[in-house]
């Protein structure tokens, strides 16, 4: 993320590669958030005000009691401590520990981030300790990148990500599901590795994945691993789809040999639109607020020799970059699905023309000189 601030002269040519490199590593991991998650503008709208306060659309509570200050002993279970980055879960990695986990990152992004106001010069928005959401760019065609950073961890800004996104709000979710990852990220990803799928949940009737992702090696930084939670939770009642994304942290799935564990969390709405006035196609507004750290910063952690001042200066060039490589793969898929669609018509219309010429071969033709014998098959000449 970045804040439009360039470097220094003195900095030299070195650092001008390394800001690029990294520039490129923040772009894979902006695409990481897309398919998991985003969230909502500040301040809320009415309209989220039962997710905010913790309830689906069905009017059921949210949100599980929280396990605080939550660490892992060797043999899974709990114990005192707190992780600085992900969430902890057993090494049994339960559907109903995924949801906890799931309705922490809620609790936290209501209280440090959807409460949180535009930055209005005091200091300190709505009583929060936050000086409120700086806006780091906004383009012609609508794209909006905000930071915040929040005195509870400075080090790892919250961003906020929004957009009018081509498309209905199904073909906007379908196209960022985890199950389509392997068509789609590699087209928005130059660094995507892979996807591996470790177990799939339910609880209150909300879906849940859990997955790995991998990304290749990037000159000097190596590779990344993230481990999480991808969220579809229910609608809300006024149309809203929401989705998020949680980094856990359990023995089930250590640390990989070769990977750096990156970090990520997420929230994301989409929010249904009018379609398009002159092409009638469906509009999406998509809002994401996430944290992302590429560095193993958690407890046991071994780093990973990116400096966040550069995630901090790059966000708002990543951050556009991730939207409009989105945009123009959700059109570049439509017109696919345009031009299958007609191809498909094609083919229906010629099987029925063929059928029609069978038909009209194998009319029975009556013998003019001898009636009494019945009338025979035309006969085709191959």
């Amino acid at each position: 993320m970045r804040t439009d601030g360039g470097k220094s002269r003195g900095f030299g040519r070195f650092h001008a590669a390394a800001w690029m490199v990294a520039l490129a590593v923040f772009i894979g991991a902006f695409v990481v958030v897309w398919s998991e998650s985003s969230a909502s503008s500040s301040p809320p709208r009415q309209d989220h005000a039962e997710f905010l306060a913790g309830k689906s659309s069905s009017g059921a509570a949210g949100l599980d009691p929280e396990p605080t200050g939550i660490r892992l002993t060797d043999d899974g279970s709990y114990d005192g401590g707190r992780l600085q980055r992900g969430k902890a879960v057993s090494k049994r990695v339960t559907a109903e520990e995924l949801y906890s986990a799931y309705s922490q990152i809620r609790s936290e992004y209501d209280e440090k981030a959807f409460r949180v106001h535009d930055d209005d010069g005091s200091g300190d928005v709505n009583g929060t300790g936050s000086e409120g959401w700086k806006t780091v760019r906004e383009t012609a065609d609508g794209v909006e990148i905000h930071i915040l950073s929040h005195p509870s961890d400075p080090s790892c800004p919250y961003v906020r990500m929004r957009a009018v996104m081509p498309g209905s709000v199904e073909e906007v979710w379908d196209f960022l599901r985890l199950d389509n990852w392997e068509r789609t990220m590699p087209k928005m990803d130059p660094f995507y590795e892979g996807l591996s799928v470790l177990g799939r949940y339910v609880h209150r009737n909300v879906d849940m994945v859990l997955a790995r992702k991998r990304t290749k090696r990037i000159l000097t930084f190596g590779k990344r691993d993230f481990t999480f939670v991808s969220v579809s939770d229910v609608p809300l009642s006024d149309g809203v789809w929401v989705s998020g994304t949680v980094s856990v942290v359990t023995p089930r799935f250590p640390r990989q040999s070769g990977y750096t564990r990156a970090f990520q969390d997420s929230v994301a709405f989409y929010e249904p639109l009018p379609s398009d006035p002159e092409s009638g196609e469906g509009r999406t507004r998509l809002t994401i607020v996430c944290r992302i750290d590429l560095n193993d910063s958690g407890e046991g952690g071994e780093g990973g020799a990116v400096p966040m001042w550069i995630y901090v200066r790059t966000i708002g060039v990543s951050g556009v970059a991730s939207i409009q490589s989105m945009r123009k793969q959700l059109v570049l898929d439509r017109e696919e699905r345009r031009q299958s669609k007609k191809d498909e018509e094609k083919k229906v219309r010629q099987k029925r023309r063929m059928k029609d010429l069978r038909d009209t071969e194998e009319e029975p033709v009556p013998c003019p000189l001898f009636p009494w014998i019945g009338p025979k098959k035309r006969q085709t000449i191959s």
